[in-house]
């Protein structure tokens, strides 16, 4: 994984599978693998919305990410 892109990137890739590991525990894991659906802008900050494997949805604040990247789908 590589630092957190910003997130006007998580924008531009959505609907790209990511890698993130968090600072906190989001859904019990620190890890989360799923596909980007949103990146919103909020006056706590940015949140980042992932579609999880399994089908649940992940909204993962921006502050909390640690590393992030994209993966291939073969």
């Amino acid at each position: 994984c590589r630092p957190p892109f910003p997130p006007a990137d998580f924008r531009r890739f959505t609907g790209r599978l990511a890698a993130v590991i968090t600072t906190e525990r989001i859904l019990n894991p620190t890890f989360l693998r799923g596909h980007i659906l949103s990146a919103v802008e909020t006056p706590d900050g940015a949140v980042i919305a992932l579609k999880l494997e399994g089908g649940k949805t992940a909204e993962i604040p921006y502050h909390s990410i640690k590393k992030a990247n994209l993966e291939v789908e073969f």
